[in-house]
């Protein structure tokens, strides 16, 4: 009798578990879809609650407060978008081949989650300035070992600084998301992709030996 209690307990346990995995990714991607809509000042506990479908207490139990709950969204956000770009050029790729492989990924990584754009842009204003996470050792060492088959291949100057590099594309591509920025061009998505294609032959040339 004894032996069946204790797998039932632990069935139970990971029940359990399971449930409170989910009701954290509820209330996670209910905060991200409001925080990115209002910011961190104008949204309350509440409507996060309401959206998530949960009761308001649980949000205080899984992140203690709304501060721990807004870090943890930016630490999720980090974590998404550093795996999405976590990658190292083909054997013998050129400049180009990885400049265009990389601005192509932050693209469709925008496109596809356009509410870190607005989070973003919300934290600028927001008078908890904190910043995003940094990338994790795994990411700027592959990013490193990136650039150096890029510099051992002829196709990148060796006296580049791989993170004064990343600082730079990055800004670069994160121009192309900005309206504001294209605000005088007749079609926004036409100009945008120009723009694109604009900053890979820009780089190229500036970075090669």
């Amino acid at each position: 009798m004894e032996k069946s209690v204790e797998p039932k307990r632990k069935n139970k346990l990971l029940a359990q578990r399971n449930c409170g995995d989910k009701t954290r990714s509820d209330i996670l991607k209910a905060a991200t879809t409001l925080f990115a809509k209002k910011g961190f000042a104008g949204t309350a506990i509440s409507e996060i609650a309401t959206k998530a479908k949960i009761n308001q207490s649980l949000i205080y139990h899984h992140f203690g407060s709304k501060k721990g709950l807004w870090r943890e969204m930016r630490f999720a956000i980090a974590n998404s978008y550093f795996n999405a770009h976590n990658f190292i050029p083909f054997a013998g790729a050129s400049l180009k081949q990885f400049l265009t492989q990389f601005v192509q990924s932050r693209v469709d990584f925008y496109k596809a989650n356009p509410e870190v754009l607005r989070i973003v842009r919300w934290q600028q204003l927001e008078s908890i300035q904190e910043k995003f996470h940094s990338p994790n050792p795994s990411h700027l060492a592959n990013w490193n070992l990136a650039l150096t088959q890029l510099k051992q291949n002829g196709e990148l100057r060796a006296n580049i600084d791989p993170n004064l590099f990343r600082v730079m594309v990055v800004n670069i591509v994160y121009a192309a998301f900005d309206e504001q920025n294209l605000a005088l061009c007749d079609d926004f998505t036409k100009a945008q992709n120009a723009y694109l294609d604009f900053i890979i032959d820009c780089l190229e040339r500036a970075l090669k030996p």
